[in-house]
């Protein structure tokens, strides 16, 4: 185990402006051990906990965001990519309204943390695991998978996934009925009359598209319609917002009337 063999340089300077990163520095652990250790969390070894606390209170640290709460409210924590919510309407902005409001029924609130570009690929842990505990994240989306694995090996919380699911990680996941929603909307267009109805998705880009386009694919051949390549959009990047929706839809169209787009 670790022990601190002497201090820091001017440690009384740096009262009010201590971070994890000082005390992790100083007894040649991780951020996320500190992180853990001050919060009471598994993982960590009595001795170490006993040396992160001590050192906290030697740099002149505030501990009191880790005295044992009398409630049983929760900070939650939310990691969502950038790609997934930029400004204007989105999928994922939805679903992050969704949980916060879940977590307020129960007294509880939301932290989220926008990774930005980039981040996946450094493999910068986020700070609502680095700084300010949290007792559990949710990961909204699929990430980078190395990025992911790191993440999740890291939390030291629960973890839960939200709209994606990959077998390799050892966490739950809850996920949209992605093909069942887009069936019932195919479904819904047709018994209206709609029989021109075009798909706005690259079927390969996720499992949550590939679910969707099978549902509509299931709509069309019910009412006999043949699924045809050029009423699919095949772009690389799907734009979430209601502009890029309108770009791509226009795009696909390519001044053909179709009777809907989904």
């Amino acid at each position: 185990m670790p022990h601190w063999r002497g201090s820091l340089e001017g440690a009384s300077g740096m009262e009010g402006n201590v971070k994890l990163k000082d005390i992790a520095k100083a007894l040649g652990v991780s951020v996320v051990t500190v992180s853990n250790a001050l919060s009471g969390k598994k993982g960590v070894s009595d001795q170490v906990r006993r040396e992160a606390v001590e050192k906290a209170r030697e740099l002149g640290y505030d501990l009191h965001k880790y005295e044992k709460r009398k409630s049983d409210s929760a900070k939650i924590g939310v990691l969502v990519s950038e790609k997934y919510v930029t400004i204007g309407v989105s999928f994922y902005w939805a679903l992050y309204q969704q949980v916060a409001c879940a977590a307020s029924a129960r007294q509880s609130f939301t932290m989220i943390e926008i990774a930005q570009n980039g981040a996946e690929e450094s493999g910068e842990l986020p700070k609502l695991l680095t700084e300010g505990a949290v007792d559990g994240l949710i990961i909204i989306g699929r990430m980078e998978e190395a990025y992911m694995e790191k993440v999740i090996a890291a939390a030291g919380v629960p973890v839960v996934l939200l709209d994606y699911h990959n077998d390799r990680f050892p966490c739950l996941a809850v996920m949209s009925n992605n093909y069942l929603g887009m069936y019932r909307a195919t479904r819904y267009l047709l018994e209206r009359g709609h029989r021109e109805i075009a798909f706005v998705g690259s079927v390969k880009a996720t499992d949550n598209i590939m679910d969707r386009y099978y549902g509509y694919c299931k709509g069309l051949r019910e009412y006999g319609i043949p699924i045809r390549r050029d009423w699919v959009n095949g772009a690389a990047q799907i734009s979430e917002t209601f502009v890029g929706w309108t770009l791509l839809s226009e795009r696909l169209c390519h001044g053909r009337h179709f009777s809907f787009v989904v």
